[in-house]
């Protein structure tokens, strides 16, 4: 009851005093001198209300950090996925490239082969020729065999003429 009357003491004389110092003002301004002078709750409330939102922003900045954090993490992770495939990839082209070397020997091994099958096949057509040649050969010995049995058959063709000839002679005779 005192603290109401200290209180009330003390409106009046912020009442007497706005009335005195500035009769010109609204009346509700008074009201206004009466809350802004007589009461620090709201200004309370408002140091309290700036504290809590500075909290909430640091705690705002927390959890963006903490995304922040766990997002750095998954892209390193993501990193060092995309490393591993790059050092498979290497390894792949390592391969190829070895690939592609025994590649190159066996096309060189492949060109040996076909200056030899390519040596064979002109000695096989020598062979032909030579072979060919033997024919011609052969056919002229034939024909000449021919020509001597067309000989004997003629001499022969005589001889049994003459046989003939004989034989009429002796049966004649």
């Amino acid at each position: 009851m005192e603290s109401r009357l200290k209180r009330s003491d003390r409106e009046r004389r912020v009442s007497f005093c706005c009335i005195i110092m500035l009769p010109l003002t609204e009346p509700f301004s008074e009201k206004y001198l009466k809350r802004l002078i007589g009461r620090t709750d709201i200004e309370d409330a408002l140091k309290r209300l700036d504290r809590l939102t500075q909290e909430e922003a640091r705690m705002a900045a927390v959890q963006v950090l903490e995304v922040a954090n766990t997002v750095d993490n998954r892209v390193q992770g993501v990193a060092d996925n995309i490393l591993d495939v790059d050092n498979r990839v290497a390894r792949i082209d390592d391969r190829v490239a070895d690939v592609g070397d025994r590649l190159k020997e066996v096309n060189e091994q492949v060109k040996g082969v076909n200056e030899q099958v390519t040596g064979v096949d002109d000695r096989v057509k020598d062979v032909n020729d030579q072979v060919k040649d033997v024919n011609d050969q052969v056919r002229d010995v034939n024909d000449q065999v021919m020509g001597v049995n067309d000989r004997v058959m003629d001499v022969d063709d005589r001889v049994k003429a003459i046989g003939d000839t004989i034989a009429v002679v002796v049966d004649g005779a």
